[in-house]
């Protein structure tokens, strides 16, 4: 499943691309079905993997997505805001899923289909 944990981490690996040091982030096109899927919340577990969030490019993915929710511009200590804002991050994090739709690089435009919630990260060779 392509969660927004995950999309926030994952980088272009056209050679191209991590060469020029350019292959972030993704930009979610032409999605056609996100999917909210439950899961048990734990606020120990987004305050110790919120240092490894870019903050700025979560809320950016959201906002492409038509989810303006995070109205926080900025978080400079996890630790000292409000458990409202630990639960919508696990929301956004841990609960949303893109089932359909496409991951483009915004250095070389390869794109990375998503069906049924499976990323294709597969290269050509010529990509590689």
């Amino acid at each position: 499943m392509v969660r927004l944990i995950t999309h926030n981490i994952l980088t272009c690996a056209a050679k191209a691309c991590v060469d020029s040091g350019k292959n972030y982030p993704l930009k979610f096109s032409n999605v056609q079905g996100i999917d909210i899927r439950e899961q048990e919340f734990n606020a120990d577990f987004i305050r110790n993997f919120f240092s490894k969030v870019d903050y700025g490019v979560l809320k950016e993915t959201l906002l492409s997505l038509g989810d303006d929710s995070l109205k926080v511009d900025s978080v400079e200590d996890i630790n000292t805001q409000p458990e409202e804002f630990i639960r919508l991050l696990h929301k956004v994090l841990l609960e949303m899923d893109i089932t359909q739709g496409e991951m483009v690089c915004t250095n070389c435009q390869h794109s990375y289909q998503i069906n049924e919630g499976i990323p294709n990260m597969l290269l050509g060779a010529h990509e590689i």
